[in-house]
């Protein structure tokens, strides 16, 4: 466990005693705390449009009933999953399929979308491929401008990939979820039939007839009550040293409606200097979005942008000097909190912050914050949820995590007050019983209070033994945090965290052990590939 200084230790002391008046943190096997949310689905990634990471329902107390399915050479489960009370869905990577000599007309990862029974793990149809898309493509080298990188004669490398990597978002007025994928597009899928309804292809309106001029969707898109669907880009990272390549894909917010015709895109046209990780968030009148860049590089400096909902007009941007954001909520009291990471000269560190919304400019409530001091092994800080009552932010919770690739002891979960950003007190999975190591995923809070993360474990290497993820439900106490139960997968948790279903089930996935080159190696098209299989599972009480 890791404590503050003892001032912040005396503060928070007060601080939790007017919150257990308050919510009742701390209650045993989570009894009703503050105002739970409205809906019992989980529509989206975090659960809602402001990205709470708070259900209605309360999840499992126990390990009852385990279902679970594999996803044939899916090679990872990354994503959360979204869930109603007709489904649960999510999205693979897949493996790369060679289909001749001709690279463009390899399929770059085949990643799959899925549909389940939540009530025992049945396919409610097929597993969906999105459509090709292609390992490189032809450019046109009569185009005026410099030229990429080429990958081969005629060809030029495609960083798009088809690895499906955003929470779908359920669309409630509709049989359909929308489903953002590293090939730069937006799918709208029947979730009765799982068939392509439309889909968009971002782009960057100054070079419409560039393959590439889109962005990957990876934080999962959002659906308003007026029935925008609002989602962010990640484009490939920039090298601007010789060899000079061109910087094709574009980072962007897009607005969409409901027929796939695009409303509005900020920038305009080209791109921000930053990358979006973090899904994008709307205010509680929806009258704004929110959106914030990573920290890939310390190349520029990141930014929060505020957003005109309905417009896309720029209301404020604030820049963010050497610290960025992985993941962000919004709380019923307009306070934005950012979880992500700080560049300094020993590397990243995990970092919160608080920015007040004052309508025509944002201000830094407090932050950012450092979580862990300096923990080489820990990245950033990639999980956050919000416990609110009457119309406050009560705690906050944070995640912290790492690359998949990097297989180090990993993160913690931290209980932080939102008004001074102190943190009250520290989870290491490592000190837990059971224990587990490895970065955390989300955090995901029920009706009750309760708390559930997942650990990631680590793979088998020369010189360390494996260690499997492990799925953690934590009562939340006023010094600690209680085990109330925990749940070891085959293979790793790798940041597909837990959604709530309104059946009160639990849900995510895991990856397989193929790794390293693995993932470069080209297989045949119907080639069955050995160590590829991710695990999907359903835990009810």
């Amino acid at each position: 466990m890791r404590t503050s200084h003892p001032c912040v230790v005396f503060l928070s002391c007060v601080f939790l005693v007017a919150l257990t008046l308050l919510v009742g943190v701390g209650a045993a096997h989570g009894d009703a705390q503050g105002d739970e949310p409205a809906a019992d689905n989980w529509p989206m990634r975090s659960h809602d449009a402001r990205r709470t990471g708070r259900s209605g329902n309360n999840g499992p107390r126990a390990v009852g009933d385990v279902w679970t399915y594999t996803a044939n050479d899916g090679v990872v489960i990354n994503i959360e999953a979204a869930v109603d009370a007709d489904g649960v869905f999510f999205g693979t990577w897949g493996v790369m399929r060679g289909r001749g000599q001709q690279r463009e007309k390899w399929d770059k990862f085949d990643g799959r979308i899925y549909g389940l029974d939540p009530a025992n793990g049945r396919p409610l149809w097929e597993p969906l491929h999105p459509g090709f898309n292609p390992y490189a493509y032809r450019y046109d080298e009569r185009a005026p401008g410099p030229q990429d990188q080429p990958a081969g004669r005629g060809l030029h490398w495609n960083f798009y990939n088809g690895t499906v990597e955003g929470t779908p978002c359920l669309d409630p007025n509709r049989s359909v979820m929308y489903v953002g994928r590293g090939d730069g597009k937006l799918y709208c899928v029947d979730r009765e039939r799982g068939e392509n309804r439309w889909v968009f292809t971002t782009l960057d309106p100054a070079r419409p007839d560039d393959p590439e001029g889109g962005g990957e969707i990876v934080g999962g898109p959002l659906i308003t009550e007026s029935g925008l669907i609002l989602f962010a880009t990640w484009a490939a990272p920039h090298r601007p040293n010789p060899p000079r390549l061109v910087r094709h894909e574009t980072n962007a917010v897009y607005a969409v409606d409901r027929r796939g015709r695009m409303r509005w895109r900020y920038p305009e046209e080209g791109t921000l200097e930053q990358v979006f990780s973090a899904p994008v968030a709307v205010s509680a009148d929806e009258r704004t979005c929110y959106a914030v860049t990573a920290l890939p590089t310390r190349d520029e400096p990141c930014e929060l942008l505020a957003l005109d909902t309905e417009t896309g007009e720029l209301k404020w941007r604030l820049e963010l000097t050497r610290w960025g954001g992985i993941d962000m909520a919004v709380g019923i009291d307009g306070v934005i909190y950012i979880a992500g990471n700080l560049e300094g000269r020993l590397g990243s560190t995990p970092i919160a912050a608080a920015v007040i919304d004052h309508g025509d400019r944002g201000e830094i409530k407090w932050g950012p914050t450092m979580l862990e001091g300096v923990r080489p092994q820990t990245h950033w800080a990639g999980g956050i949820a919000l416990l609110e009552a009457e119309g406050k932010v009560g705690m906050l919770y944070v995640s912290t995590t790492a690359l998949r690739d990097v297989n180090t002891q990993g993160g913690m979960l931290h209980r932080i007050n939102p008004q001074t950003g102190e943190t009250f007190v520290s989870w290491d999975p490592s000190e837990a019983e059971p224990a587990c190591l490895g970065g955390l995923t989300d955090v995901t809070v029920d009706a009750g209070g309760v708390v559930y993360v997942g650990v990631r474990g680590r793979w088998q290497t020369l010189v360390s033994e494996e260690v499997p993820g492990r799925m953690y439900a934590l009562i939340p106490r006023d010094d600690r945090f209680d085990v109330l139960w925990s749940y070891e997968v085959a293979g790793q948790i790798d940041w597909a965290s837990p959604a709530i279903g309104p059946d009160g089930g639990l849900y995510f996935g895991s990856s397989d052990s193929l790794r390293g080159l693995g993932f470069l190696v080209t297989r045949q098209p119907h080639e069955d590939v050995a160590d590829a299989d991710p695990v999907f599972y359903g835990i009810h009480e």
